[in-house]
């Protein structure tokens, strides 16, 4: 039974990973740009509205127990 030395599968795979990249379609630097400040401002609303409800149920809980 012949052995195949352990570094040729890896070899292999390496090699077919960086086909398999030179494939895909990457976007284009303003595309990636435009989605940043979207995923940023929605953060950023999502922040807020939570921030308000959570102000807004820490004012309601007060006033519960100040009764």
């Amino acid at each position: 039974m012949k052995k195949i030395p352990v570094i040729t599968p890896i070899a292999i795979f390496f090699q077919e990973s960086y086909q398999e990249l030179k494939k895909i379609a990457w976007p284009k630097r303003k595309d990636v740009a435009n989605m940043t400040i979207i995923v940023v401002l929605t953060m950023l609303i999502g922040a807020i509205l939570v921030g308000a409800l959570d102000f807004g149920l820490l004012a309601v809980i007060k006033k519960i127990i100040a009764r």
